[in-house]
């Protein structure tokens, strides 16, 4: 199963935005988002929500103690 980090940065690509950019939308750091990305740390609930926010991302939890999955979101 793919990291839903690798999943935010490939949906950031697919939509033209730079670290920077999905950072100040989502209002943390550039470095914290390429930490993100990189799978150097997992972004509190409240972050994660609001990067699936930006990049209309829907995230669904299999289960309580597992890490998220990410999935599109409906067009």
């Amino acid at each position: 199963m793919e990291d839903y980090r690798l999943h935010i940065r490939a949906k950031r690509k697919a939509l033209g935005f730079s670290q920077k950019q999905l950072a100040c939308a989502v209002n943390v750091s550039q470095p914290f988002i390429h930490d993100i990305e990189s799978q150097k740390k997992h972004p509190s609930m409240d972050v994660l929500a609001r990067i699936c926010k930006v990049l209309n991302i829907e995230i669904i939890f299999q289960n309580i103690e597992e890490t998220p999955v990410s999935h599109k979101k409906a067009e």
